[in-house]
């Protein structure tokens, strides 16, 4: 736990990161991400608890004597330093004698592709070469753990898209462990073995990327991650596989998913619950069938290969359908267009009780 006053930014988590995993922590500005990776490099100390380091209790080591670099978005690099002096002082501020400095160094910066930029002042880089020297200072220390805190929150989008393949590749080739914090979940979709969902200092869920992404634990994580539309809805009948519930905009047959852990049926006829369906599992209908609902057209919302639309119910509530681009382009609605939406009974995820 760390708290900041009578507030608590990090509330008794529990996070465990194997050797060799990229870890994402995610969730909204305030959540305790941020505070958890400072917990991790010593730069705060728990309020209670401890912060383990490949088994050793390392809660009162000294950020420096920690060995968990740090890498900000700001790249935080020495202005009056060539490349190859950014990249070696953390090696000089250690007594790392010269010919080793100059060694490891340019042994980094040859894979960061910098070689011929040694001797350039920083100031003269571009942002994703700034970003590689950042990342080459991190790494020639050879700890085998790097922390990120938004590291590419300040590139532009196509450079951002860029450094999240030269991350990868970098992690997996060099086996390290990366915890990297990001408000981008999509960055972090893409990247992580590992993601941690954070909310209000709790974490909401913790699992693969395709675990959060399709089988979210709590509503909260179901709204922030991915394109959601999430119903509450009452059991009116139930044969096992599927059911029938009643909603505030209608009534439909979803699959019911899991049974409970004892064997018994987790659902039945007059339970309350909720489920998501994803808006790429929504499509368009004829208006006929199971599941069909109704509303008009308020506007597209394209990003690279897909398209969002959101649409309007007569209750006010907007759906979000996602479709490929190439589906959609010089096709798409008009704006106040009434469609038919509709999905299939397998296509729905129940959320989890009790959380």
């Amino acid at each position: 736990m760390k708290e900041f006053g009578d507030s608590p930014a990090v509330d008794s988590i529990d996070l465990v990161v194997e050797p060799g995993t990229f870890c994402a922590l995610i969730g909204p500005s305030g959540c305790g991400k941020t505070t958890t990776l400072r917990l991790i490099s010593g730069m705060e100390t728990p309020t209670s608890g401890q912060v383990l380091l490949n088994g050793n209790d390392v809660t009162y080591v000294s950020p420096r004597n920690r060995k968990t670099p740090l890498v900000w978005q700001s790249f935080a690099l020495f202005p009056h330093l060539t490349v190859r002096g950014n990249v070696e002082f953390g090696l000089r501020m250690s007594g790392v004698d010269s010919g080793e400095r100059r060694s490891r160094a340019m042994k980094l910066l040859e894979y960061m592709g910098l070689a011929e930029m040694e001797n350039r002042p920083v100031v003269t880089l571009s942002g994703g070469q700034r970003q590689r020297v950042g990342l080459a200072r991190a790494l020639v220390m050879e700890t085998g753990i790097l922390l990120l805190d938004e590291p590419l929150g300040s590139l532009d989008a196509n450079l951002r898209i860029v450094m999240q393949s030269e991350l990868k590749k970098l992690q997996r080739e060099l086996q390290l462990t990366f915890v990297y914090v990001t408000h981008n979940q999509n960055e972090a979709l893409a990247m992580a073995d590992q993601i941690v969902v954070m909310n209000d200092g709790h974490i909401e869920q913790g699992g693969s990327a395709s675990d959060v992404y399709l089988r979210p634990a709590t509503q909260f994580v179901a709204e922030f991650v991915g394109a959601n539309n999430i119903f509450g809805a009452q059991v009116i009948t139930t044969n096992g596989t599927h059911m029938e519930v009643e909603t505030e905009i209608g009534r439909f047959k979803i699959a019911s998913g899991l049974g409970a852990p004892d064997g018994s049926e987790r659902h039945r006829a007059g339970s309350a619950i909720s489920f998501v369906v994803q808006a790429s599992r929504l499509r368009l209908s004829t208006g006929n069938g199971q599941n069909v609902l109704r509303g008009k057209v308020i506007t597209h919302e394209f990003s690279g290969a897909l398209v969002t639309t959101f649409v309007e119910l007569d209750d006010g509530r907007l759906l979000k359908l996602q479709r490929p681009e190439i589906e959609v382009m010089g096709r798409e609605e008009a704006p106040d267009e009434m469609i038919s939406l509709t999905w299939r009974p397998e296509d729905v995820h129940i959320l989890p009780e009790d959380r």
